[in-house]
């Protein structure tokens, strides 16, 4: 339609004759209105879908970059922690061991004796060898790190390996929060599928509430601290209440590994260090969740008052409205009464 409209406007804009002239210049003028309105029904497609196809590609580019930032940041971190064990594996060879992650009571105690025989030496490079390992493995999601807290307590004791393991969760929960925010989702969703889309609804669902949500969620085993750290900047958790839970929650999570270290000799398995400190922990969450708690709970009881208060009155006021109701008829009908009685004594002197 555009095409024939516009060869009929060059048609009409060549005239002969002056009655032609007059002719052509109306037809060029229906021609034009005829382009138009046939440009306006058009439907423009090509650009919509260069501009579609454009930011898909932009978007495909950025995802491209970060990934290959994120990947650049998980093998330089690698090879950072590959050179450290390069530079101390001999030295601790010499004390009789080998470098491993322990997964086992077992693997503890024996990794235990030959790291208090190296940090009598130099304990600066058993500090350094076991916080880069907690960290890296925080940081890139890495199971096993519950056997490192037992070995904390049990190297370094109760409160400055409590210290110790706090601060490297803390560094690396924050630095698996970016990574995950930058690749995470494709990852999360291919790992775990139904815990991401059950996470995400219990999230959208507590938005109000979501200190109050994240706290128990780290005091409590009902998502994995691994998958939480991972999923929470994908469902939308900023990064503040997930610093101020995260450090709330390994107060708790982390209190009982590390005791377990200390009773080390007498322990057989690692559930059986849960088994024995369950009373502790749950007295330990009621105590930090008891601060967040109560303001809520008085929140929640002041707004009961103030709904029965306002039902109350609402019925006070209905009362009182009927009972007004019924003493204005009363007058009315007394009124009445009092005018006929007036009335009666002037129609007998009649």
């Amino acid at each position: 339609q555009a095409v024939s409209a516009q060869r009929r406007c060059m048609g009409a804009l060549s005239p002969s004759t002056p009655s032609q002239l007059i002719s052509s210049s109306r037809a060029a003028k229906a021609a034009s209105l005829g382009l138009a309105a046939a440009m306006e029904g058009m439907p423009l497609t090509l650009p919509l879908t260069k501009a579609k196809g454009a930011s898909a590609l932009a978007q495909a580019r950025t995802e491209r970059r970060l990934m290959t930032g994120a990947l650049c940041c998980f093998l330089a971190a690698l090879l950072g922690l590959g050179a450290l064990y390069a530079h101390l594996l001999p030295r601790m060879e010499a004390h009789g061991g080998e470098a491993r992650i322990p997964r086992n009571v077992e693997d503890i105690k024996s990794l235990l004796a030959v790291l208090e025989r190296w940090s009598t030496t130099a304990p600066g490079e058993v500090l350094s060898l076991f916080c880069a390992t907690y960290v890296f493995m925080m940081a890139f999601a890495i199971p096993g790190s519950i056997a490192l807290s037992v070995l904390a307590g049990a190297l370094f004791g109760f409160v400055r390996g409590m210290a110790l393991v706090v601060g490297c969760c803390i560094v690396g929960a924050c630095t698996c929060y970016a990574v995950s925010m930058a690749i995470g989702k494709p990852l999360a969703t291919w790992l775990w599928p139904v815990k991401m889309r059950l996470f995400q609804e219990e999230v959208a669902k507590r938005r109000n509430r979501l200190l109050l949500y994240m706290c128990f969620i780290r005091v409590t085993p009902a998502f994995p601290n691994v998958f939480v750290n991972v999923a929470a900047p994908i469902v939308g958790i900023p990064f503040d209440i997930f610093f101020f839970t995260t450090l709330l929650g390994l107060f708790v999570t982390q209190s009982v590994p590390v005791k377990g270290g200390l009773e080390i000799a007498s322990i057989s398995s690692l559930s059986e260090i849960y088994s024995r400190s369950l009373p502790i922990m749950c007295l330990l969450s009621l105590v930090l969740l008891a601060p967040l708690l109560l303001p809520l709970l008085l929140k929640e009881r002041g707004k009961k008052k103030d709904k029965a208060e306002t039902s109350a009155g609402g019925a006070e006021k209905g009362n009182r409205g009927i009972f007004s109701g019924l003493r204005a008829s009363w007058k009315r009908s007394r009124d009445r009464r009092k005018r006929k009685e007036d009335s009666e004594p002037v129609e007998a002197s009649v």
